[in-house]
């Protein structure tokens, strides 16, 4: 499934992180990791098999609220892509791989809190 967003994925580990100051996510955790661009960097070095399907790399795809402040903050895109379907698509890539589902819960600032199953967090 994440094969299907090939071109989006390459799209999205061009830009130079302009939109990382919008993101509840990176404002709450302060990794670079969870940089949109990381992660389609990511998901790229899954789909050519230079990354291994883990727990680490299945949970990366979890810290994402969806917000899509990213579409509204990108400066390199004259019709910027949402960046959400490839994370859902690796989220189901990383089921089939033996990991569980993660969720995402919103409070009133529109801020993120990840819950996830105890064996992938350990």
């Amino acid at each position: 499934m994440l094969e299907k967003y090939k071109s989006e994925i390459d799209v999205h580990t061009i830009c130079h992180d302009q939109c990382v100051p919008m993101c509840p996510i990176f404002t709450i955790e302060r990794k670079t990791t969870v940089y949109p661009s990381r992660k389609a960097q990511i998901a790229r070095c899954l789909l050519t098999g230079e990354v291994n399907w883990d727990e680490d790399s299945a949970e990366l795809f979890y810290h994402c609220c969806g917000c899509r402040q990213c579409m509204v903050a990108c400066v390199y895109l004259k019709d910027p892509k949402d960046p959400t379907p490839i994370y859902q698509a690796a989220r189901y890539e990383a089921i089939k791989e033996g990991g569980d589902v993660g969720v995402i819960f919103l409070d009133q600032q529109g801020i993120g809190s990840l819950i996830m199953p105890n064996y992938i967090r350990n």
